[in-house]
């Protein structure tokens, strides 16, 4: 019996969008290069207003932030983010160069669950996007199966 053998080909039927929240074009190419290169489609955003348009038109599966942009030192991302529907199941990754404990206070009094602090390993945050991809997708389905439940 002969067997065909078929060339193989990713699937790209089910590609996760991270959105790459930074003001600086660099620093965005280069994480959006190395997440494309594991597979993951990736939008990127140079603003709180992209970013709400995009969270509002196309919901990615993830948001990787850096901190440090203007518009993320005085909270006003974090307060839109949280009053936009779409956005609050939506696992949110911050990275920032500083490990304060009231920067870390008052990013996850938002909508962020994730805090990286850098300099970081690269495949180190691969595997956490993995695990909070996997983590928001187990949320999702339990709370289609059991109506009445909430993420919190």
């Amino acid at each position: 019996m002969l067997l065909q053998r078929w060339p193989q080909q990713a699937d790209t039927s089910f590609v996760q969008t991270i959105l790459v929240v930074d003001d600086d074009a660099s620093r965005a190419e280069e994480l959006s290069g190395s997440l494309r290169a594991q597979g993951f489609g990736i939008e990127v955003a140079a603003s709180v207003a992209q970013t709400l348009e995009f969270v509002e038109q196309r919901p990615p599966a993830m948001i990787i932030l850096e901190q440090r942009m203007p518009e993320t030192h005085d909270g006003r991302i974090w307060s839109q983010l949280a009053e936009t529907s779409a956005a609050r199941h939506i696992p949110v990754i911050v990275l920032n160069g500083m490990e304060r404990p009231d920067i870390i206070r008052r990013v996850r009094a938002g909508t962020c669950q994730y805090f990286v602090r850098k300099p970081y390993d690269p495949q180190a945050l691969v595997l956490l996007i993995r695990q909070a991809l996997s983590e928001s997708r187990s949320l999702q389905h339990a709370s289609q199966v059991f109506s009445g439940a909430t993420r919190c």
